[in-house]
């Protein structure tokens, strides 16, 4: 269950220490629904670093570790897009909800393996979110949209404003739109979480 101001916080783990990792830790430390309880780096001293930065308890010198730390609810992947697909899967294999920043993946054909690996999952416990999905032409994602909103599991936004799924592969390929996909295992969503989803891109806006 996504927390919310009534339920225990939600239990973020940080997986890379660039600049765009720092101002998603400022925007989580504004939520009182969000703790973040762990960084993971390629290095330990990279994490090490970040975590006394932020002041963050427990720092994981691989991303191996990080996925395995039992006290991790969602892992946000902030690193290159060249990773996204391997990090990702690799989080949800250990049972982890993912938030994935942008660039989603390299192609279609890593985004729907990482698509499929979150609809493989225990109807149970596991959901994915993307987000955003941004700033790039659609062209060859729009298939996988498709494909996506056909078997009902998904949310999507599209320049900040919910839409209904079958507008989306309507876009033309040309034109360029941030677009924000939830993937959701359960299709359970609270009506809120889009709102706080936006919110939280404002939060992270005002701090970079």
């Amino acid at each position: 269950m996504i927390a919310t101001a009534h339920t225990t916080p939600l239990r973020w783990g940080i997986a890379a220490t660039g600049s765009i990792a720092a101002s998603m830790c400022e925007a989580l430390r504004t939520l009182p629904e969000a703790e973040i309880v762990a960084v993971g780096s390629r290095t330990q001293d990279a994490a090490d670093s970040f975590a006394r930065r932020f002041g963050i308890d427990r720092a994981h010198g691989s991303y191996e570790a990080l996925w395995a730390d039992d006290d991790v609810d969602i892992v946000y992947i902030a690193s290159p897009h060249s990773h996204h697909r391997d990090m990702t899967i690799g989080a949800l294999d250990a049972g982890k909800h993912v938030l994935c920043e942008k660039a989603f993946a390299i192609n279609a054909a890593q985004a729907r393996e990482m698509v499929d690996a979150a609809l493989g999952l225990a109807e149970d416990t596991k959901l994915m979110i993307l987000a955003p999905v941004a700033r790039e032409k659609k062209g060859e994602f729009l298939e996988l949209f498709a494909d996506m909103q056909a078997q009902g599991y998904v949310r999507f936004r599209v320049d900040g404003a919910v839409v209904e799924a079958a507008d989306v592969p309507k876009l033309k390929k040309a034109e360029k739109h941030d677009i924000d996909v939830v993937i959701d295992r359960l299709k359970v969503r609270p009506d809120t979480e889009p709102e706080a989803r936006g919110q939280l891109r404002q939060d992270r806006k005002s701090v970079v």
